[in-house]
């Protein structure tokens, strides 16, 4: 084996092991090394295999760059090939992510006409680029364009019989059936998908996800919680309560549980999705805070007050300046009032109403906001009156120690 051909093994081995930092160095080598006798077949497949590397890393100039040279030369030495259609649609690809659609699709349909002119037709190839060419018209909103070819795929993937690839025709047939609200067609499918998982053990876990999705759409909340449990199952044994897919599934398995007033049980699943989360990523996320969030309105729902206090008060530390916050302190303020807490809905009341950022001698915005929040927000809670309310506000030395304790608050390191 001559020095070329290592490196292209070499380029082959990186690529297996998604090694594309170093299959993209090798490649770049392995350009300069035939720098006097670029004019060959060898040459232009090496720089789509470049290409390819650098479109893994992200690096799509240069990926655009080596993709277009090597189609160039591909069609010029080799003629319209397999070949020179795969080079099409990774340049499609390129193009579509940076928002030019029209020109991705044109050359996705460009791939699929000359994998369907060739002599001898590669039914596998052919209904690859057909499903790039569904997705392709998908972005333009051509949905019934996007169906017509999802169909054209989904039937040689049927001859074919690759579970994978009949899933992923079915979940675009659904989706496309789903984005023009025609729900029954986008459940059929969506279920023909998951039947196909449940036997084949391909991407069962993403089957199930889907389908769930779908279910809830149609109001269907227990079949919905049963494929989410499904599908938290078989995340569980492939990549483990760690991964986002788990986190992402519990996640919506605690709404759903919610949602069927089953609070304990959602507040369960909701503590997993809210520790695993922490472990991963830390206590200063904005997910996490979402996280704490929901546990909040379940605490509450449970009567379980301060722990649904604990919960928002971390939550509103995290999001403290990264989001707007005024919807956790009334969620507080409800939440003193139906307890009977009156000082401590007050003392919140202040805060809410501190982010008003009125002047320092002047409450009376103070007090209208708070009239404006509860007649905004929620007319069934009952209130102090805004005259004491009112009162309250407009005695500085009541005032005074509030303001400050929640400034300290502010300042202080979250737990």
């Amino acid at each position: 084996m001559n020095r070329l051909d290592q490196m292209r093994n070499d380029i082959k081995t990186a690529y297996s092991q998604q090694e594309f930092q170093n299959a993209a160095k090798i490649g770049e080598e392995l350009l300069q090394q035939q720098k006097s006798n670029n004019n060959n077949l060898h040459y232009a497949n090496d720089m789509y295999n470049l290409g390819t590397a650098y479109m893994e890393l992200g690096q799509f100039d240069r990926a655009m760059e080596l993709l277009v040279d090597s189609s160039c030369r591909m069609a010029s030495i080799e003629g319209y090939t397999a070949n020179y259609s795969d080079c099409l649609t990774n340049i499609a690809i390129l193009t579509g992510r940076t928002g030019n659609h029209m020109p991705a699709y044109r050359m996705h349909k460009d791939a699929v006409d000359v994998i369907k002119n060739l002599p001898s037709r590669d039914n596998k190839l052919y209904s690859d680029k057909l499903y790039n060419l569904g997705n392709a018209a998908s972005q333009l909103n051509r949905r019934k364009e996007a169906l017509r070819y999802h169909f054209m795929a989904l039937k040689l993937r049927q001859e074919i019989g690759n579970p994978e690839d009949l899933i992923n025709s079915l979940h675009s047939i659904a989706f496309q059936y789903e984005e023009q609200n025609e729900i029954e067609p986008t459940a059929i499918y969506a279920s023909t998908a998951a039947n196909i998982a449940q036997y084949s053990g391909q991407g069962r876990a993403e089957a199930y996800f889907y389908l769930a999705g779908i279910y809830e759409r149609l109001g269907a909340k227990e079949d919905a919680l049963n494929f989410y449990e499904e599908a938290q199952q078989e995340i569980s044994c492939s990549a483990g309560k760690s991964s986002s897919a788990y986190m992402n599934t519990a996640f919506r398995k605690a709404d759903m549980l919610c949602k069927l007033e089953r609070i304990e049980e959602a507040l369960e699943c909701q503590m997993e999705v809210t520790e695993l989360f922490e472990k991963q990523f830390g206590k200063n996320h904005i997910f996490y805070a979402s996280c704490l969030c929901n546990m909040a309105v379940l605490h509450k729902k449970l009567g379980n007050i301060r722990h649904a206090e604990a919960s928002m008060l971390k939550a509103m530390k995290i999001r403290h300046g990264l989001d707007d916050i005024m919807t956790d302190i009334i969620f507080l303020i409800k939440l003193y009032l139906q307890a009977g807490e009156a000082q401590n809905a007050l003392e919140t009341m202040v805060y809410a109403l501190m982010l008003h950022k009125p002047s320092d001698d002047d409450y009376s915005e103070i007090v209208a906001n708070l009239a404006e929040i509860f007649t905004e927000e929620d007319a069934s809670v009952s209130i102090p009156s805004v005259t004491d309310a009112m009162d309250f506000l407009n005695d500085k030395e009541k005032l005074r120690p509030i303001i400050a304790k929640w400034l300290d608050w502010e300042a202080s390191e979250a737990d």
